[in-house]
């Protein structure tokens, strides 16, 4: 809506309740309010069921992966790389040079331990092609969501193909649950192996640093033999069957041995054991995280549907909207409990209720009107039916009568005449018809309770015709004739169902405007208030029904 609009037809009048209205819209217009801190933490806390099954969703669910899911375990060993002693020499220059390493060498090493020639000897010793947790089987989701979906079917491989690729997805997998890493800028660097039981964890994280150390020897020694030549090899042939066979010994039984591997100038000082608790789900941290994530989102929610929710809901946030402020907040009455006679009428049997309080408040609303010496005659009104207006117009009269001074409380709301059912239920004319004809409304009215008495809408026996009534003239007429000798109390039709409610509050001496907190917008209540500015009305304010 546009407030600039709204501020000028304001201006069209020229009594203290526009003056009031237009200051409050300036200043809404000028600065966008927030909604109070307290009306957040008030809506958080009326969501807390909502919140806590959320809660309960995620973690549940949480806890549901955590059960379903496959645990791993991580094992790690590290392995130091050692410069080749010097040998024995009467050479006094070979005597003085220090064996070194650089680091590119030490990078290059973690590479050679993840390269596929090392795997591949491990995959192959320790027969994995078969070990159902890499080798593909068991029922494959995404493969069987594809194998549905009309695209171009390929041919099936040749047997010799199929399990070939099978083998190769099944190193794949294997290779991809391996990784190493060089520990800060020294020259040891650690594996890392996960699997999905400790003992295979254990036995194949030896077994591929083992292999590594195998294929330090073989290099090693082959290197020496093309260097220095067969004598060498023959000298050292015996060492380096030992060590061979050590080596692959421990990669066919994952255990590492108790073995000095001289040829290998790498060395492991440390080797894997079965770890006692998984790795992988981490249950406690995600049972914590979800946990976490469902109180974190839940509060988010319950903040972005309070801002995108264009209900009224309370007085403060009713004045952070709108710059409004309410005269009365009436609290959520439970209709079922209350017969429709006695509702009409709580806020005088129960005066020391919250609802009798806030009635109350509009009573000296409506007094101090009459005490500025102005005729009066008090509409109620509401954007659309349902919002309470006929409930807060009876009490209002109620009140009104009970300090005593003579109160009329006319039924304006000719075709849905609510007071009349109520209150009036036997009256044989009413204001559809007696004032129409010439009769003085006072002869109208029914007491209801003393100084208190009601104009009926019409009479019952008779159902109106749409087409043929015309309320607001008569309405306006009767509370003018009544305003000599009571204080008039206008139940008005609702302006979504008849424009006669805003012709009436024209020729009235006031309005009060009935918002439901729980059902009206803030536009339909800045829609409202507009076009009662265009006939000139006085409102005197806004009323919240069921307010939190």
């Amino acid at each position: 809506m546009n407030y600039q609009i709204l501020l000028d037809r304001l201006r069209r009048a020229d009594d203290l309740s526009a003056m009031r209205l237009r200051a409050t819209v300036a200043a809404r217009t000028e600065k966008a309010m927030a909604v109070p801190f307290r009306d957040r933490w008030a809506r958080i806390r009326g969501a807390w069921l909502g919140i806590v099954g959320w809660i309960v969703i995620c973690v549940g669910l949480a806890g549901t992966y955590c059960l379903q899911a496959e645990p791993k375990f991580l094992v790690t060993t590290d392995v130091v790389l050692e410069p080749p002693q010097p040998s024995l020499s009467t050479d006094p220059a070979a005597q003085s040079t220090t064996p070194t390493l650089d680091s590119a060498l030490a990078d290059s090493q973690v590479q050679v331990l993840l390269s596929e020639r090392n795997l591949r000897y491990v995959f192959d010793v320790q027969h994995l092609d078969s070990d159902p947790e890499f080798a593909r089987s068991g029922f494959d989701l995404i493969g069987w969501v594809i194998s549905r979906l009309p695209f171009p079917v390929e041919p099936p491989l040749p047997p010799e193909e199929q399990a070939k690729r099978n083998r190769e997805i099944a190193f794949q997998n294997f290779a991809s649950q391996v990784s190493a890493r060089r520990l800060a800028q020294s020259y040891a660097f650690e594996l890392s192996f996960y699997a999905n039981s400790p003992e295979k964890a254990a036995r194949l994280g030896n077994a591929i640093t083992a292999a590594y150390i195998r294929d330090k020897v073989l290099y090693n020694i082959a290197a020496a033999a093309a260097q220095r030549g067969g004598d060498f090899l023959k000298n050292r042939v015996a060492d380096t069957k030992a060590e061979q066979e050590a080596a692959d010994k421990a990669v066919r039984t994952g255990v590492i041995p108790d073995f000095v591997f001289g040829h290998a100038d790498a060395r492991i000082i440390s080797s894997a054991v079965e770890p006692l608790r998984k790795a992988y789900p981490r249950t406690t941290l995600i049972l914590l995280m979800a946990f976490v994530f469902a109180l974190a989102t839940g509060v988010a929610g319950v903040i972005v549907f309070d801002e995108l929710d264009p209900r009224v809901r309370s007085a403060r946030r009713l004045w952070a909207l709108t710059g409004l402020t309410a005269l009365a907040a009436l609290p959520v009455v439970n209709m079922a409990r209350q017969r429709p006679t006695a509702l009409l009428q709580w806020a005088r049997t129960d005066p020391e209720s919250r609802f009798a309080a806030e009635i109350r408040k509009l009573r000296g609303a409506t007094l101090h009107l009459a005490g500025d010496g102005a005729p009066p005659s008090i509409g109620v009104l509401s954007y659309r039916r349902g919002e309470g207006r006929s409930v807060v117009a009876a009490n209002l009269a109620a009140v009104i009568a009970a300090a005593g001074t003579p109160t009329a409380l006319i039924d304006g709301d000719i075709l849905n005449p609510a007071l009349t059912r109520s209150l009036a239920p036997q009256a044989t004319r009413g204001l559809a018809d007696g004032v129409s004809a010439g009769v003085d409304p006072s002869y109208l009215l029914h007491a209801v309770a003393p100084n208190l008495s009601v104009l009926p809408a019409l009479s019952l026996a008779i159902a109106p015709d749409p087409n043929e009534t015309v309320g607001f003239t008569t309405t306006i007429s009767a509370s003018a004739a009544l305003t000599t000798s009571h204080f008039v109390v206008v139940d008005l039709p609702p302006v979504s169902d008849s424009p006669e409610g805003l012709a009436i509050a024209g020729g009235l001496s006031g309005i009060l405007v009935i918002v439901d907190a729980a059902g009206v917008a803030v536009d339909e209540l800045l829609q409202l208030i507009d076009r009662l500015a265009d006939t000139d009305a006085r409102v005197l304010g806004v009323a919240i029904n069921k307010s939190e």
